[in-house]
């Protein structure tokens, strides 16, 4: 996640690492809407659901794994 908060960083900073802008899954986090109280459910639903399929696929992962406890 670090990684895509640098990523978003230096592409504010500077305009010729403006690809990166649209790179990240942060730009689907929407702080200015949030603020402004503006349209912002789209955003939050594709981050929800996305937070939902990794977590459904790191259950699957771990269910099949053989681990001594």
């Amino acid at each position: 996640m670090s990684v895509s908060f640098v990523a978003n960083m230096l592409s504010s900073r500077s305009d010729s690492l403006s690809i990166l802008e649209h790179a990240t899954i942060i730009t689907l986090f929407d702080s200015e809407a949030m603020i402004q109280e503006g349209n912002y459910g789209v955003q939050l639903f594709m981050l929800g659901g996305i937070a939902a399929t990794l977590y459904l696929m790191g259950v699957m992962v771990f269910r099949r794994k053989d681990l001594p406890l």
